[in-house]
């Protein structure tokens, strides 16, 4: 096993920032409206709740399995071919005729996110532990960067002549534009990356997954806690923003698409900052004001009339997320030994994903019946986050395999 204690970044860590700048920049044209693209094609709020539901379903389902691939088989080969199994989702989304094909497409795309935990242990692997903090922050500004005027690109070109909410032949074009782009960064991923997993795990496949679930649990109890709270938060409010901007006050595309630009520079320059904060005063530091920007922009979104209070609240909510996710990759990084990372990592996200499964057609049908009141669901949940964060310590940055670490746990000296 690799020694993740030295400076620096390596070539796989530029070889995964760049492909995710070219896939996030491409996904940013589409992403923000797809809710209303899916509305367009004859579909409603709960519509959009039930097509994320079973999206995140068939996440959770692949999840642990890629998680057990990437320690048995690896992370370069597993990120490479299903970054072309995405590409191909794109083309489905481009050429569907009605809301029905379209979660088909977007079912299709979940099923190869079974490369998350590839991707996360391939880059955790590819980071010092010393300097992990900036070069997760670094990866997330270099990687978020390009992305900063996609939403306004996109939003200007999904604005209707005929004054329609989206024009979906413009949305065609830009999921068809999507399925070039990511085709490319597959491409590098497959020429350009090196394997990291340099003797795969022998333990088998169910005993992992034993292992990995005790150790997420009674290691990583109140982080796996607070993730919990964090994913139920979520959908109600990050699912349907868009939607309220441009159904209930009357936004266009192009307007939005604005302040999430705005947003979205913003949330690169600070989160940048809170990586070189928590390097040197903890993880929790960032995950904690994640947390307490999101709260800050649900409350302007629900109390907000005036655009500039509510662009306000899009700043805040995406601050919110850039800042906690690049403190919860690193907290993870540090509190999972290199080869266990893929496991452990698919078990953690598995259980957001199972969370969200369930969250958002009840988000989709609360919206569809109370409109913006929803999003008070998320503010009592980020509530008790806060609550939770307490209980969270600090993560020791370990470099012993999960067996050793697993039996003082077992033995019932490590709480």
């Amino acid at each position: 096993m690799k020694s993740n204690s030295g400076h620096g970044l390596t070539r796989n860590f530029a070889v995964l920032v760049a492909t995710s700048a070219i896939m996030r920049f491409f996904m940013q044209l589409t992403k923000p409206y797809e809710q209303l693209y899916i509305i367009a094609l004859g579909g409603s709020a709960t519509i959009v709740g039930f097509a994320s539901s079973l999206s995140s379903l068939v996440k959770m389902v692949v999840t642990i399995p890629g998680g057990l691939m990437a320690d048995k088989v690896g992370r370069k080969l597993l990120v490479g071919l299903t970054t072309f199994g995405t590409a191909t989702s794109f083309l489905m989304l481009a050429f569907a005729p009605n809301w029905q094909w379209f979660t088909l497409g977007l079912i299709v795309a979940a099923f190869f996110s079974i490369r998350g935990p590839a991707f996360q242990a391939l880059k955790a692997d590819s980071t010092y532990s010393r300097t992990r903090g900036l070069a997760y922050a670094l990866s997330e500004a270099a990687a978020s960067t390009p992305t900063i005027f996609a939403p306004f690109i996109g939003g200007l070109l999904l604005v209707s002549p005929s004054g329609a909410q989206l024009n979906i032949g413009a949305a065609k074009l830009l999921y068809f534009s999507g399925f070039l782009g990511f085709l490319f960064a597959a491409i590098l991923r497959t020429f350009l990356l090196t394997e990291t997993l340099e003797n795969s795990s022998s333990t088998p496949a169910l005993h992992s997954l034993k292992n990995g679930i005790i150790y997420s649990w009674y290691a990583l109890k109140w982080y796996t806690a607070f993730n919990i709270l964090v994913a139920t938060a979520y959908p109600f409010v990050y699912l349907f923003r868009v939607v309220y901007l441009v159904e209930s006050v009357h936004m266009s595309t192009a307007d939005v698409g604005f302040f999430l630009a705005v947003s979205k520079g913003t949330a690169i320059i600070a989160s940048f900052a809170v990586g070189v904060l928590i390097d040197k005063w903890g993880r929790r530091l960032g995950m904690g004001l994640g947390v307490i920007l999101a709260m800050l922009g649900i409350t302007l979104l629900i109390l907000g009339k005036d655009p500039l209070v509510l662009a306000t609240a899009i700043v805040f909510l995406d601050l919110g997320v850039a800042i906690r996710s690049v403190s919860l990759q690193v907290y993870r990084a540090d509190a999972v030994p290199l080869e266990s990372r893929g496991l452990v990592f698919s078990i953690l996200a598995t259980l957001n994903l199972a969370i969200q499964t369930i969250a958002s057609p009840i988000a989709g049908f609360l919206y569809e019946t109370y409109g913006k009141k929803v999003f008070t669901v998320s503010l009592l949940a980020y509530v008790l986050t806060i609550i939770v964060l307490t209980k969270v310590p600090e993560p020791k940055r370990l470099e012993r395999n999960l067996e050793d670490l697993l039996t003082p746990i077992i033995a019932g000296k490590c709480k």
